[in-house]
């Protein structure tokens, strides 16, 4: 027997070992309170234990070994404290392997039944307590661990810390076991160590979830990890990591966890990094091969990125990157998890490391351009690009050029190829920052340089003058004397034509040409430009791009650097040479966008006439139909030092008069190609605006050429007035006020002070013309752009006088009107009033804008603005004060509708105009009025009695302006027989004789009724109160017919080719319904309104569903009552009953509801 065994067998002695007389009071039992189980001996325990083994048995096989050996009769006659050490070295391996087996099921009350014949007959409790304790501390938080730990005598060793829990009876939560995990770091390696695999047993989970939890929140808990706590706990990560132990994915789990911990807050010897990462790898390699698990793969990578971005190893061994690259879907797994998290350090690190191993086998260098193709990488160009390099470098000084050079100079070379795909800046300045860095001197060794660019061509055949590694080298080297040479070599030499003859060596040479033409010296750039037939070594779309960059920056530095203007300015025109003759004609595809690069130089500006004047000159080369008529400038022009302002100006009027001329033969092929070229260039906007400008004066005389034009060009100039003019955008006022035709009113607003005289238009233009030369260009397209519609205004004026296409001149009018009326810039304020006035019946254009729907309030409002404006104008003007105060008076009813508006500014204007009309009507001579289809209202407009009618009315101007239902009372009041309305004043009614009354309500019916549907019903719904007496009227009998018989010719027509009436015809229609019934008896049963409330109701074989229908018959319903049907004689009423009869049967809910209330009356 061993000493240790022989130490606690005198302890257990000690503590109260058995009287050989008498049994003892107590014994160490988890089944049975401690007297209960001394009055039990062993042998009735051992067949509970062999049942509780039977039912573990039935949990895990591996439990019915232990039924020949810890649980056989034949242990109840062994004595443990006799045993010989061979024997209890025995005995303690096969009790701890199974207290190991039992931690997986030892809440378990079969586990309980067994351990409690372990207690009594082994002494566990005793002599295997650390054992005892490990396999229960999972389950620290249940009653049975509190009994098991009430057993044991802890010392002074290390689970003393339980001893509270044998105090107080209560199960321990697990923050206690974390605690002392972190105070003694023995009691966290134990945890760990009882977890961890072996080759021989796996922990079960309940011990691998408890250890992890423990081993995690301990770690957690402690900000800085030092090298003896990470110690502790690797032999439970590594055997969670090794395959070979066939651990489960619980333990590798828990290992990965502890990996992303000690990652993040320890710093971890080098070696252990690299030991991890690749036992890490190695996991993840073996469980792909057993299958894809995907969810599992994100895992095990994300814990190698966690592990190399937070200890940043110098580089991946070569044997970890043996396994990195046998990983299934390695790069498709890391491609995602860099779309949610930043694993930037990890590709660099992987890059490098893919790039040293690419010497021993193609698959990783496979790999790299998997990695580089999927990732960006933009960053790590720089680095790449000297590592591959660097590499090359190695085999320079060789003696003997090896296979393995130009394998890695092919490699090198296709690495840049691919980089220079996707990152070709990046890749230019890093090449550029290598060659001016490395050894290499080109011109100094060309001897290394040769044997450098040899080995990046793979040792091929091609001869070393058209090798594109020398070529590409020398033009992407940091000195740009270099990059000039090598392509005034090329051009000289003719070399771009043996670059030609070998394509597949095209790429690298062909792209860095392109470079070579967006250079930042200037005189690279004219180099290139140099080399004849670029379009045949570069992409023709993305030669123009590159032509259309270098013309404009070359402009920018002429417009801004004086002192480089001269080179600036061969450059750009030998640019522009190239872009006509070089592309253009050899791609008619790319005619129509070359002739938009060059639209915006056909302006010669000061700092770069010569560059215009060059392409006024070669422009109608191009073929393109816009630029036929263009006259380019006399020979002598290239070779003046400077040019005149004056000259200036007069080659850029005849240049846009050219343009413009062009545009009138056919604005809709040029228009969409005018607004593209001006979309990205405020100069060729200014130029654009100017044609237009230019184009609409070549139209003046000839109206619907005019109108046409406008109306292709509206789009363009009413979104750039909004962008440049809008109120919002800011108006800059005094950039308007140095012109002498604006003035600024008091309340800031800016407006033309005057008439534009188009005969003295020239003189205007060329002042404009002239500010094109030093003005901005956006103040200047602002003040084109109010010259344009100023323009359009006066020639619509002019048009109207001299009676010029009337239609055409009308449609102009509207856009115009409808343009600026709602627009919060009243620049043509002043404009508008005079320029209405001008057209043949100004007063019924205006008019439509109020009596019909549709129209914007702010549009009302202008139009009610010019209404009273042209009749203070007619007012000044005695030569036109009969005829316009006739027009005047045939309008007053439309101003009904504005006069009744919800929106008080509308009722306040309107107030205006009826006050217009009547100081208007004051100065007629009635004598002089014509006589027409209005004579018969002349004897009541030509009365002084309906100028009191007016005065009337604008003396409430104050009531109507404040209350919006005053208007329709007052009316109704003044021209019904009575008035019982509160509103008004008491005997308004009285005003007027019954015979001046209808003769008004006569004038203004006839008159409304002839507006839009609209406008009818509006005005007839001012006199609802009015009721039958409205129906009197002979025009409002005629309406009704009317509607009624549009309505059955719309209903009965199968083929429905008559046109339906609208709703507000239908409101209309249902108003004059309402208006045939009499509001009083004995009343005035007119025939005409029986007739038509019969045809009402008449909806036999009709679909009751349609408005057209059923509101008709809802109003007559909703308006018979007994008094009305008692009136009329009994054929009517047969009629009628009959009709309601066939109604009762409809399903309408609303006629259902109706027809009960009738019928039960």
């Amino acid at each position: 027997m061993s000493i240790a065994s022989q130490l606690k067998a005198i302890k257990s002695v000690i503590r109260g070992k058995e009287d050989p007389i008498k049994r003892p009071i107590t014994r160490p039992s988890i089944l049975f309170g401690a007297k209960e189980a001394a009055d039990i001996d062993l042998k009735s325990i051992l067949p509970l234990a062999l049942s509780g083994l039977d039912a573990l048995v039935t949990l895990d096989e591996r439990f019915s070994i232990y039924k020949a050996t810890l649980f056989s009769h034949a242990t109840l006659d062994i004595d443990r404290e006799k045993m010989v050490p061979k024997e209890e070295e025995k005995l303690n391996k096969s009790i701890c392997s199974y207290l190991q087996l039992l931690a997986g099921h030892f809440n378990l009350p079969a586990a309980h039944r067994t351990l409690e014949y372990l207690i009594r007959r082994y002494q566990v409790h005793i002599y295997n307590s650390e054992e005892l304790i490990l396999s229960a501390l999972p389950y620290h938080d249940t009653y049975v661990f509190v009994q098991v730990i009430q057993l044991i005598d802890f010392g002074n060793n290390k689970w003393a810390f339980l001893e509270g829990v044998k105090a107080s009876g209560a199960p321990p939560p697990r923050k206690v076991i974390v605690q002392q995990c972190i105070r003694d770091k023995v009691v966290l390696e134990a945890v760990c160590n009882y977890a961890s695999p072996t080759k021989h047993f796996q922990q079960s989970k309940p011990v691998i979830c408890f250890s992890t939890a423990v081993i995690v929140e301990a770690l957690g808990s402690i900000a800085k990890l030092d090298t003896d706590t990470v110690q502790r706990v690797l032999n439970f990560v590594f055997s969670g990591l090794n395959p070979a132990f066939g651990g489960n994915r619980d333990h590798m789990a828990g290992a990965l966890m502890v990996v992303g911990i000690i990652a993040t807050r320890a710093t971890l010897e080098s070696k252990l990094v690299q030991n991890l990462v690749f036992f890490i790898a190695r996991l993840a390699q073996h469980e792909t091969q057993k299958a894809l698990d995907l969810p599992w793969l994100r895992v095990t990578i994300m814990a190698i990125i966690t592990l190399v971005q937070s200890q940043l190893p110098q580089n991946l061994p070569k044997k970890t990157m043996v396994i990195v690259k046998e990983i299934r879907d390695f790069i498709g797994v890391l491609s995602e998890l860099s779309k949610e998290f930043n694993v930037q350090k990890f590709l660099y690190l992987l890059i490098e490391s893919l790039i040293d191993c690419s010497s021993f086998d193609d698959s990783y260098y496979h790999l790299l351009v998997n990695v580089i193709e999927t990732f960006f990488i933009k960053d790590f160009v720089e680095r790449i690009v000297h590592k591959v390099l660097t590499r090359c470098m190695k085999y320079l000084h060789a003696e003997v050029e090896s296979s393995d050079s130009f394998v890695a100079g092919k490699q090198a070379k296709e690495v840049l190829a691919l980089l220079e795909k996707q990152y070709p800046s990046e890749l230019q300045g890093a090449v550029q920052k290598f060659l001016g860095n490395s050894k290499i001197k080109l011109g100094e060794e060309e001897s290394t340089f040769m044997v450098f660019c040899r080995m990046l061509d793979g040792n091929s055949d091609m001869p070393f003058e058209v090798s594109d590694s020398k070529v590409w080298l020398s033009l992407e080297h940091p000195k740009a004397a270099v990059r000039r040479a090598t392509l005034l070599d090329m051009a000289s030499s003719g070399l771009s034509k043996s670059v030609v003859a070998y394509p597949w060596k095209l790429v690298n040479v062909k792209d860095a040409i392109l470079r070579r033409l967006n250079d930042d010296d200037l005189g690279v750039v004219q180099a290139a430009l140099t080399i004849n037939g670029l379009s045949e070594i570069i992409n023709p779309p993305a030669l123009l791009k590159a032509y259309n960059e270098v013309l404009f920056r070359c402009i920018n530095i002429m417009a801004k650097s004086p002192e480089r203007s001269s080179q600036a300015c061969e450059v750009a025109v030998l640019c522009l040479d190239h872009m006509v003759l070089d592309t253009s004609l050899q791609r008619y595809d790319m005619v129509k966008e070359v002739a938009g690069i060059i639209f915006p130089l056909l302006v010669i500006l000061p700092q770069t006439w010569r560059v215009s004047v060059k392409a006024l000159e070669i422009v109608k080369q191009l073929q393109w139909s816009y630029y036929f008529n263009i006259v380019s400038c006399d020979s002598d022009f290239a070779k003046r030092q400077r040019i005149e302002d004056a000259q200036i100006v007069d080659i850029n009027i005849r240049t846009i008069l050219s343009l413009a001329e062009s545009l009138v033969a056919n604005p809709n092929g040029h228009i969409e190609w005018l607004i593209a070229c001006c979309k990205h260039n405020k100069i060729a906007k200014c130029l654009l605006f100017f044609i237009i400008l230019r184009a609409f004066i070549i139209c003046k005389d000839e109206i619907a050429s005019l109108w046409r034009l406008y109306d292709v060009c509206s789009a363009i100039l009413k979104c750039e007035w909004y962008d440049y003019l809008s109120i919002y955008n800011g108006v800059y006022t005094e950039k308007f006020l140095k012109e002498d035709w604006c003035e600024v009113e008091t309340h800031g607003m800016i407006t033309i002070a005057n008439e534009l005289n188009l005969e003295r238009f020239d003189k205007s233009y060329r002042r404009l013309a002239s500010q094109l030369l030093h003005a901005d260009a956006n103040a200047l397209s602002s003040k084109i752009l109010i010259f344009i519609y100023w323009c359009l205004l006066e020639i619509c004026n002019a048009a109207a006088i001299n009676n010029w296409a009337e239609d055409e001149q009308l449609l102009l009018l509207n856009e115009l009107f409808l343009f600026f009326a709602p627009s919060s810039v009243g620049i043509f304020k002043k404009q508008l009033p005079s320029v209405v006035r001008s057209c043949k019946a100004p007063f019924q254009f205006l008019a439509k804008f109020f009596i019909d729907e549709g129209f914007a309030a702010e549009v009302q409002l202008e139009s009610l603005f010019s209404f009273a404006s042209i009749c203070s104008i007619y007012l000044s003007d005695r030569n036109y004060a009969n005829e316009s105060a006739y027009m005047s008076l045939l309008m007053f009813p439309s101003l009904l509708i504005p006069l009744s508006s919800a929106d008080k500014e509308i009722r306040t204007a309107a107030v205006s105009c009826v006050e217009g009309i009547y100081m208007l009507c004051q100065s007629y001579d009635s004598s002089q009025l014509m006589n027409g289809d209005n004579k018969m209202f002349l004897p009541c407009v030509s009365s002084p009695t309906f100028g009191v009618f007016l005065k009337a009315i604008f003396d409430q101007k104050k009531l109507i302006s404040s209350d919006g239902g005053f208007f329709p009372s007052f009316l109704t009041s003044l021209l019904s027989s009575s008035s019982d309305s509160l509103l008004v004043p008491e005997n308004i009614h009285k005003r007027f004789d019954m015979s001046t009354k209808d003769a008004i309500l006569s004038f203004i019916l006839s008159t409304s009724l002839k507006s839009p549907s609209f406008g009818k019903f509006k005005v007839l719904s001012l006199f609802k109160t009015m009721g039958n007496t409205i129906l009197k009227m002979e025009c409002c009998k005629d309406l009704l017919v009317e509607l009624l018989q549009k309505r059955k010719e719309y209903l009965f027509n199968i083929e429905k080719l008559h046109e339906g009436l609208l709703e507000s015809d239908i409101e209309t229609l249902c108003l004059l319904l309402e208006f045939c019934v009499p509001h009083s008896y004995p009343g005035n049963l007119d025939a005409v309104g029986i007739d038509c409330l019969l045809k009402a109701l008449n909806v036999d074989g009709l679909v009751l569903e349609e408005p057209v229908v059923e509101k008709p018959c809802v109003t007559v319903l909703k308006n018979l009552n007994c008094s009305f049907y008692d009136n009329l004689n009994s054929s009517i009423q047969d009629k009628i009953f009959t009709s309601l009869v066939y109604l009762f049967q409809c399903d309408s809910g609303v006629i259902q509801m109706l027809l009960e209330k009738h019928f039960s009356n």
